[in-house]
């Protein structure tokens, strides 16, 4: 039920960005909330689009962000995937994987169907219309970035602190450094909670893989001497 209803609330919250609803919101974060803005005329190459990197420069955002992006959180989930499978959690496995997959699918689709009017935002004095965010709903970064802090938490419970807090600098930088909307950021944040509760539900409330312990060291019982 409560994927449901994430999954309820995501679509509507991206109709209503097609709309227009958000562009007052989404503007006045542009003006206010973005000091590291970037006005980008040239189109992007397909690198800047696999990597977390635009421009000449690499900011520390950048850096924070690098698990994130779409090669390197796509490698750590199939290591992941394949942890899983050595510890025996094979159907676990899958289900990671499939929600990565289905993930980057939706973000995909949606950025290519989903447009909103230009942001106007000020340059050097004068306001001109920047159409970098015409079809940036949903942020893959912060997609990608909690569906790797919702794994690394599965797989050891002691990450969790860590993994969230990972999650909410990756928000924060990519709304500070004009990467993203904050429309952008809430359709990630409730199309991973839907994709996550929903995964989770699947799996049947599985405890972590490891609890307190380092995820190499061993998880399963040791024998006895009854046990044969």
């Amino acid at each position: 039920m409560l994927a449901v209803a994430l999954g309820l609330a995501y679509a509507a919250v991206a109709v209503l960005v097609s709309a227009g609803v958000f562009d007052r919101i989404d503007s006045y974060a542009a003006w206010h909330l973005m000091p590291g803005l970037h006005v980008r005329h040239d189109p992007s190459s397909l690198l800047d689009d696999l990597l977390p990197h635009h421009g000449s420069g690499f900011s520390v955002g950048d850096a924070i962000r690098l698990p994130a992006g779409f090669l390197v959180s796509a490698l750590l989930v199939v290591c992941a995937a394949a942890y899983l499978w050595r510890r025996g959690r094979r159907w676990a496995a899958w289900a990671w994987l499939a929600l990565f997959a289905v993930a980057c699918a939706v973000e995909v689709m949606c950025k290519g169907l989903l447009t909103r009017p230009s942001i106007d935002v000020p340059v050097r004095g004068s306001v001109v219309p920047i159409s970098g965010f015409d079809s940036s709903y949903p942020s893959g970064h912060l997609l990608r970035a909690a569906v790797l802090a919702a794994l690394a938490a599965y797989l050891w419970s002691a990450w969790t602190p860590a993994a969230l807090a990972w999650l909410a600098v990756v928000a924060v930088t990519l709304e500070v450094d004009g990467r993203h909307t904050p429309s952008d950021l809430l359709g990630a944040a409730l199309l991973a909670s839907c994709l996550i509760a929903s995964t989770l539900g699947v799996l049947g409330g599985d405890a972590p893989v490891v609890s307190g312990t380092a995820p190499g060291a061993a998880a399963y019982p040791v024998p006895s001497a009854r046990d044969g």
